[in-house]
């Protein structure tokens, strides 16, 4: 949440907000990843009140971007932060294994997701229900979850001390995807040693494999391995309107 204060102050809106997208490094601190799909609310210095672009997993995707009847703002992310919270508490995001398009019928049709009332405390459940409200103008900006009194008498360095003794017992990220090759009888690819010319679509197809690779989608997304010159459905970010990347534990 922090992060997506730092992000919206900035004029930025993340637009992929998942547990996937959320990296957990040895010293147990949390930060934010993926702005692949990440779009500037400012232009030519000015501040845009909208984007428009489709992009997203759909599972978290808020519904006035699947609407496409107008646009949207950096309160998508707040839907795909309550989203990311249910996913945390339970363990898997609402509508897991249903078809994508299926999933985004139920986001525009059906009542937003909630917390099983016996998984959560109370002031948890209190957030989620101020992330999910399917009016984009009626959702929680980040500045007022971080007031919230379940963030907001979190001590410092309690999620770092929670996470440190799980990350302890990980074998390193690299291992993992060395072994699962291995089991797959797939090629193993170290990270970092892709050619760059050419290394997005690899990584994407490298990601979103089940027959090997990394496959952090709880959606089962399929990207195509190669995208048509010019037919990309993502918006490519601004880097230059993008902040430096936030260090954050909440």
């Amino acid at each position: 949440v922090r992060g997506l204060e730092y992000l919206h102050k900035h004029g930025v809106i993340h637009r992929h907000l998942k547990c996937s997208n959320i990296l957990v490094d040895e010293g147990g601190s949390v930060r934010l990843a993926d702005f692949g799909s990440a779009g500037s609310l400012l232009e030519e210095g000015e501040r845009r009140q909208q984007r428009k672009t489709f992009v997203g997993s759909p599972g978290w995707m808020a519904p006035e971007v699947l609407e496409q009847a107008r646009g949207y703002d950096a309160s998508v992310d707040i839907w795909a932060a309550g989203i990311t919270a249910i996913e945390l508490a339970t363990g898997n995001p609402p509508y897991k294994g249903e078809p994508p398009m299926k999933v985004m019928l139920k986001v525009l049709r059906g009542p937003p997701p909630s917390l099983p009332a016996k998984i959560g405390s109370k002031p948890l459940r209190d957030v989620v229900e101020k992330c999910l409200k399917k009016q984009a103008e009626e959702r929680a900006k980040a500045k007022e979850l971080l007031g919230h009194r379940a963030l907001r008498d979190l001590k410092e360095g309690a999620c770092e001390r929670h996470l440190l003794p799980i990350v302890a017992e990980l074998e390193p990220l690299e291992e993992r995807h060395r072994r699962r090759c291995e089991l797959l009888d797939t090629p193993y690819a170290p990270a970092g040693r892709l050619p760059r010319r050419g290394a997005g679509a690899s990584y994407i197809a490298g990601v979103s494999s089940t027959d090997g690779g990394w496959n952090f989608d709880d959606l089962d997304e399929r990207p195509p391995a190669e995208e048509p010159a010019g037919e990309s459905p993502h918006e490519p970010a601004d880097e230059a309107a993008l902040p430096p990347a936030p260090a954050v534990a909440a």
